[in-house]
């Protein structure tokens, strides 16, 4: 019962698109050939997280656990984690902030202009 990654990719979609969508609306959005969309299509039905009903293609129950888990079960990945380098202080809610004269609009902040001309 392993699915590969188109195949999670149209339960997702599914999923995304409260547990059914037109079928020529998922060819579009996937991205993929005719022939491809047709075996995955037809992959999932056998698998029975799917079904066809009026041109609607619908995630059923089972489907539906599946889509739900391998979304959530996402690793966490650890590239997109800012690095702690780059990270500014935290500061406190009631910790007043001070902005950078220099950085502020003039047109906008006036008093911005008559400080930084001193």
């Amino acid at each position: 019962m392993k699915t590969n990654n188109v195949e999670l990719q149209l339960l997702y979609l599914l999923l995304k698109s409260h547990n059914q969508l037109d079928s020529f609306t998922a060819f579009k959005r996937m991205r993929i050939s005719f022939a491809e969309f047709s075996k995955t299509l037809y992959n999932l039905k056998q698998l029975k997280l799917i079904e066809e009903l009026d041109k609607k293609i619908k995630l059923t129950k089972t489907g539906y656990v599946r889509a739900f888990t391998e979304y959530s079960s996402k690793t966490d990945k650890k590239w997109r984690e800012v690095p702690s380098t780059f990270k500014l202080n935290e500061y406190d809610i009631d910790e007043p902030y001070l902005p950078n004269l220099r950085l502020l609009d003039p047109i906008k902040f006036p008093i911005a202009k008559s400080k930084i001309n001193r």
